[in-house]
């Protein structure tokens, strides 16, 4: 039983409805199913965000090394950002802020932001906690899962940004 489905109009119920049946269809008791969407208020606020930063034409890693940079920054981790940074820099002529014509790009390494989406390629199938481990010299424990923690927030985010997009498609063809 898939239980039960509240929505506002009979368009956005068969649009969950459809939704919920390719989620029971694709669901295995080891993996949490490649359609298995979350569209909490939290998740689609994160995905909304990040959607109007591509909007006005920053890119994805940019705006996922933004969150990260800021949660590390608010937590007081700036040892971390620097080694990030150097590690995943976002590469110049990406952003107009960066463009200079004549001059060779790898001169000009915009290295004010991390790129998330090269963190993210880079850790996919890593262990998080022993790359935090290496950044700098004698991290602590709590550190160490603080940045954790924010890496999987950045998978959470672009999860939510892809649980999004799959609802409005499904959602424009039901309409």
């Amino acid at each position: 039983n898939g239980g039960y489905l509240l929505a506002p109009s009979l368009t956005h119920a068969k649009s969950a409805a459809i939704l919920r049946a390719g989620h029971l269809s694709a669901k295995s008791p080891q993996a949490r199913g490649p359609l298995a969407v979350n569209l909490s208020s939290a998740r689609v606020r994160i995905a909304r965000d990040l959607i109007e930063g591509l909007r006005n034409g920053q890119p994805l890693g940019a705006l996922l090394g933004y969150r990260l940079q800021r949660a590390l920054s608010d937590r007081g981790l700036h040892d971390y950002l620097h080694a990030l940074r150097l590690q995943f820099p976002l590469v110049a002529n990406q952003l107009a802020a960066t463009k200079v014509e004549g001059v060779p790009i790898e001169s000009i390494e915009a290295d004010n932001v991390v790129d998330g989406e090269k963190l993210l390629k880079a850790l996919r199938d890593a262990d998080a906690a022993a790359f935090a481990r290496t950044l700098i010299q004698s991290p602590s424990a709590a550190d160490v899962q603080t940045v954790v923690a924010e890496i999987r927030a950045l998978f959470d985010a672009t999860d939510a940004l892809a649980d999004l997009a799959l609802a409005e498609r499904v959602h424009q063809a039901v309409r």
